[in-house]
């Protein structure tokens, strides 16, 4: 592919250009700190439509240029830009010489005088199209059959963004001509371009009206202003307002087929698990309400406790949201990403429903989660010097694979869980007599002689029991891991010793762990240890020592 532009020249008239204050004034720099111009159209009386004084360059207050003039303005843009990013380019420290208040500024402006080169830039294609692209046997700059093949080549652009670009720039420029000069004029934006185009077109599509271009200007009447006043949500739901009122029995309609069509799956990913799924909207509102909740608690349980502003509405009640910014700060700080904390979320709430018992059964037996092992793993794992690794395999409902555990993961899995444990034998399993062996070992030996298949499906008996549990949670109270707070009611018990390597489930060798942290200490390699002189038997009796510097630290 061509990478470089290709300059087409355009003739420019020798007669005097008397704009030249538009053009310097159009392409200067701003130099002042705080916010100007642009920042102040959008919020003061020309974004109201109240006046038009001080708007882009080419509009009712400016002189009219004529063709040179707009030659001047557009090489005049193109070296400005390529000025700026120059210098940046040259001398990279220039960003970190800049003020907070210079780099908001420069945001800013930067930012508009991009939003107005699209504007033009999309109404030139689309003129262009017409004129040249559309008509057949007539090449764009004499070489290319079609707009979007020339903006590939000479502009650089992507096929999909060169086709975007050609279908935006057709529409504004034949039934979308009164968003194409608000859109020049300054008063709206481009990132709600595409609701008052292709959102007002799908509209006028599924209603019965059959006054295409009455419906249009009448939709655009309603839209416009809420568009100049820039705020997209609110243009968005404008929009499905007015798609409710124009075609009710399509909008019932719609809402039949979301229900129809609505759908969930989960499937494997690498090493993970990818969830997709189309949901109806109040689905999607009520899954949420409930992953944010739980997103939340997480986060502030976690993070301990914060000094929240005194106006702030958790300062007066702890369990409303967090006002003051606090909490988003804390959380930036550390490393918790909202998409972690509502993936974190989602597996809590899921796992509650199993813990809770509440899912009825089947057959007698209640939802469960099943982790089969080979038993010549299992007993080769007893050797002290054993270099075969226990793997797990996790059976997921709907799917004919299972997913692979590690022996670190099928641990904590094990620690305090309801598991169907499932025992089979690839071939001929070492059960000779070690004095060392621990209790799987011993049920191999055992088991061994009863089958060679399918040895034991039994039921785990190191669960903790309601009793021992209750004493575990009266001693730590939340999550042990420093710094955690997480409720006892969200934590693990975990055997600090695990039990198939002869760890007892008496209270000195449990402690309570979030999630979280429970995979820090099984996965990512931190070990605990009762403090020095203590039974066990005393809140605060843990210990933890942060894993060696080659392997991957999980943040606690």
């Amino acid at each position: 592919m061509q990478s470089t532009r290709r300059d087409i020249p355009v003739p420019v008239p020798s007669s005097p250009v008397t704009s030249a204050a538009p053009v310097s004034s159009a392409a200067s720099v701003p130099s002042g700190a705080s916010t100007s111009g642009r920042r102040a159209q959008r919020t003061g009386p020309a974004a109201t439509g109240e006046a038009t004084a001080v708007t882009r360059a080419g509009t009712a207050s400016t002189p009219a240029v004529g063709v040179p003039g707009l030659v001047r303005l557009v090489e005049g843009l193109r070296d400005a830009a390529a000025a700026v990013s120059g210098a940046l380019a040259e001398d990279p420290s220039l960003l970190a010489e800049l003020s907070d208040e210079l780099l908001e500024s420069f945001r800013l402006e930067l930012h508009a005088a991009r939003d107005a080169a699209d504007a033009a830039a999309t109404v030139v294609t689309g003129r262009l199209d017409r004129r040249v692209g559309s008509v057949r046997g007539k090449l764009v700059a004499g070489r290319y059959p079609s707009t979007t093949r020339f903006l590939e080549r000479e502009a650089g652009l992507s096929p999909a963004q060169a086709r975007a670009a050609v279908a935006r720039g057709r529409d504004l420029d034949t039934h979308s001509t009164q968003v194409a000069d608000s859109w020049l004029a300054g008063r709206i934006t481009g990132g709600a371009v595409r609701e008052l185009t292709l959102g007002v077109t799908d509209l006028l599509r599924r209603c019965a009206r059959t006054d295409t271009r009455l419906a249009r200007a009448q939709a655009l009447a309603a839209l416009l202003p809420v568009a100049e006043a820039g705020d997209s949500a609110a243009l968005a739901r404008r929009l499905v307002e007015l798609r409710l009122t124009l075609d009710p029995d399509g909008a019932t309609e719609d809402a039949l087929f979301a229900f129809e069509r609505q759908s969930l799956s989960i499937v494997a990913a690498g090493s993970m698990y990818r969830l997709r799924g189309d949901l109806t909207p109040e689905v999607a509102a009520a899954a949420s309400t409930v992953l944010e909740q739980v997103a939340g608690r997480i986060a502030t349980e976690q993070l301990g406790v914060l000094e929240h502003d005194a106006d702030c509405e958790t300062a007066a009640r702890p369990q409303s949201g967090c006002t003051c910014g606090e909490l988003d700060r804390a959380r930036r700080a550390a490393g918790l990403q909202r998409d972690q904390l509502l993936a974190r979320a989602f597996g809590e709430v899921m796992t509650d429903q199993l813990d809770r018992g509440g899912l009825g059964t089947h057959h007698g037996v209640a939802p469960h989660l099943t982790v089969v092992a080979d038993l010549a793993d299992v007993a080769g794992t007893d050797h002290p010097g054993s270099a075969t690794p226990l793997l797990g395999r996790l059976a997921v409902p709907g799917s004919d694979d299972d997913a692979l555990l590690p022996a670190a993961t099928l641990h904590r899995m094990l620690c305090d869980a309801e598991i169907t444990r499932v025992l089979t034998a690839r071939g001929p399993v070492d059960t000779s007599s070690d004095a060392t062996g621990g209790p799987l070992r011993a049920v191999a030996r055992d088991l061994a002689a009863v089958a060679r298949e399918v040895l034991y499906v039994g039921r785990a008996q190191r669960t903790v029991p309601p009793r021992l549990r209750r004493a575990l949670e009266a001693r730590d109270g939340h999550c042990v891991f420093p710094g955690c707070r997480a409720h006892a009611r969200r934590c693990h018990a975990h055997h600090v010793l695990p039990w198939e390597h002869g760890g007892a489930t008496d209270l000195p060798n449990l402690a309570l762990l979030c999630v979280a942290h429970h995979h820090a200490v099984h996965e990512g390699g931190w070990a605990m240890a009762l403090r020095a002189l203590s039974g066990g038997h005393d809140r605060g009796c843990w210990e933890f020592t942060p894993p060696s510097l080659h392997r991957r630290r999980l943040r606690p």
